[in-house]
Protein backbone atom coordinates (compact mmCIF):
# COMPACT_ATOMS: atom_id res chain seq x y z
CA UNK A 1 0.00 0.00 0.00
CA UNK A 2 1.37 3.43 -0.89
CA UNK A 3 2.45 5.69 1.97
CA UNK A 4 0.11 8.48 3.16
CA UNK A 5 2.04 11.30 1.48
CA UNK A 6 1.82 9.50 -1.88
CA UNK A 7 -1.93 8.98 -1.33
CA UNK A 8 -2.22 12.73 -0.64
CA UNK A 9 -0.30 13.52 -3.81
CA UNK A 10 -2.45 11.11 -5.84
CA UNK A 11 -5.58 12.76 -4.44
CA UNK A 12 -4.19 16.19 -5.29
CA UNK A 13 -3.36 15.08 -8.84
CA UNK A 14 -6.86 13.65 -9.33
CA UNK A 15 -8.65 16.68 -7.90
CA UNK A 16 -6.25 19.40 -9.00
CA UNK A 17 -6.36 20.72 -5.45
CA UNK A 18 -3.02 21.59 -3.92
CA UNK A 19 -4.68 22.04 -0.51
CA UNK A 20 -4.72 18.23 -0.24
CA UNK A 21 -0.96 18.27 0.34
CA UNK A 22 -0.33 21.47 2.28
CA UNK A 23 -2.24 23.55 4.77
CA UNK A 24 -0.48 26.81 4.00
CA UNK A 25 0.15 27.04 0.29
CA UNK A 26 2.79 29.38 -1.08
CA UNK A 27 2.89 30.49 -4.69
CA UNK A 28 6.03 28.37 -5.12
CA UNK A 29 4.13 25.29 -3.91
CA UNK A 30 1.28 26.04 -6.31
CA UNK A 31 3.74 26.43 -9.18
CA UNK A 32 5.56 23.20 -8.24
CA UNK A 33 2.26 21.35 -8.01
CA UNK A 34 1.11 22.55 -11.43
CA UNK A 35 4.41 21.45 -12.95
CA UNK A 36 4.23 18.12 -11.11
CA UNK A 37 0.68 17.47 -12.29
CA UNK A 38 1.61 18.24 -15.93
CA UNK A 39 4.65 15.96 -15.64
CA UNK A 40 2.55 13.14 -14.19
CA UNK A 41 -0.09 13.49 -16.91
CA UNK A 42 2.61 13.44 -19.60
CA UNK A 43 4.35 10.42 -18.05
CA UNK A 44 1.11 8.47 -17.50
CA UNK A 45 0.15 8.96 -21.18
CA UNK A 46 3.01 6.59 -22.02
CA UNK A 47 1.70 3.87 -19.69
CA UNK A 48 -1.81 2.66 -20.60
CA UNK A 49 -2.40 1.04 -17.20
CA UNK A 50 -1.34 4.20 -15.33
CA UNK A 51 -3.44 6.35 -17.69
CA UNK A 52 -6.49 4.16 -17.07
CA UNK A 53 -6.01 4.46 -13.30
CA UNK A 54 -5.65 8.24 -13.59
CA UNK A 55 -8.74 8.51 -15.80
CA UNK A 56 -10.76 6.57 -13.22
CA UNK A 57 -9.49 8.78 -10.38
CA UNK A 58 -10.28 11.93 -12.37
CA UNK A 59 -13.85 10.69 -12.85
CA UNK A 60 -14.25 9.46 -9.25
CA UNK A 61 -11.80 11.37 -7.01
CA UNK A 62 -13.56 10.06 -3.87
CA UNK A 63 -12.97 6.43 -4.90
CA UNK A 64 -10.28 5.18 -2.51
CA UNK A 65 -9.34 2.27 -4.77
CA UNK A 66 -8.84 4.59 -7.74
CA UNK A 67 -6.67 6.98 -5.73
CA UNK A 68 -4.65 4.08 -4.31
CA UNK A 69 -4.07 2.79 -7.83
CA UNK A 70 -2.81 6.21 -8.95
CA UNK A 71 -0.56 6.37 -5.87
CA UNK A 72 0.93 3.00 -6.78
CA UNK A 73 1.64 4.22 -10.29
CA UNK A 74 3.16 7.41 -8.86
CA UNK A 75 5.53 5.33 -6.74
CA UNK A 76 6.63 3.32 -9.79
CA UNK A 77 6.96 6.49 -11.87
CA UNK A 78 9.11 8.09 -9.17
CA UNK A 79 11.48 5.11 -9.31
CA UNK A 80 11.80 5.41 -13.09
CA UNK A 81 11.67 9.18 -13.56
CA UNK A 82 13.96 11.45 -11.48
CA UNK A 83 11.87 14.55 -12.24
CA UNK A 84 8.76 12.94 -10.73
CA UNK A 85 10.77 11.83 -7.68
CA UNK A 86 12.12 15.36 -7.22
CA UNK A 87 8.63 16.87 -7.35
CA UNK A 88 7.21 14.24 -5.00
CA UNK A 89 9.97 14.79 -2.45
CA UNK A 90 9.60 18.57 -2.61
CA UNK A 91 5.81 18.50 -2.34
CA UNK A 92 5.79 15.90 0.44
CA UNK A 93 8.11 18.16 2.44
CA UNK A 94 5.44 20.89 2.57
CA UNK A 95 3.73 21.47 5.92
CA UNK A 96 1.08 18.82 6.55
CA UNK A 97 -2.64 19.23 7.11
CA UNK A 98 -2.05 19.23 10.88
CA UNK A 99 0.00 22.20 11.97
CA UNK A 100 1.34 20.42 15.06
CA UNK A 101 3.14 17.73 13.12
CA UNK A 102 2.31 14.98 10.68
CA UNK A 103 -0.55 12.77 11.85
CA UNK A 104 -2.09 10.09 9.69
CA UNK A 105 -4.76 7.82 11.09
CA UNK A 106 -6.72 5.06 9.50
CA UNK A 107 -9.37 3.14 11.40
CA UNK A 108 -10.95 0.38 9.35
CA UNK A 109 -13.55 -2.03 10.65
CA UNK A 110 -13.48 -0.62 14.17
CA UNK A 111 -15.76 -2.44 16.58
CA UNK A 112 -15.12 -0.12 19.52
CA UNK A 113 -14.53 3.56 20.08
CA UNK A 114 -11.71 5.47 18.42
CA UNK A 115 -10.59 8.70 20.05
CA UNK A 116 -7.82 10.99 18.88
CA UNK A 117 -6.74 13.79 21.15
CA UNK A 118 -4.10 16.33 20.33
CA UNK A 119 -2.62 19.08 22.42
CA UNK A 120 -4.60 18.63 25.60
CA UNK A 121 -3.78 21.36 28.09
CA UNK A 122 -4.80 21.80 31.70
CA UNK A 123 -6.32 19.28 34.06
CA UNK A 124 -8.15 17.18 31.48
CA UNK A 125 -8.54 13.59 32.63
CA UNK A 126 -9.79 10.91 30.27
CA UNK A 127 -10.51 7.34 31.14
CA UNK A 128 -11.98 5.49 34.07
CA UNK A 129 -13.35 8.33 36.21
CA UNK A 130 -10.12 9.51 37.76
Amino acid sequence: MPDPSTIALATAVATGTVAKIAEVVSQATIDDFKSFRKTVFRYFRGDPEAQEALDEALLEPDDEAAITAVAGHLERAAEAEPEIRRFMDALAAQPGQVTYGPVVNRADDVSGTVIQVGHVHGGNVHGSGR
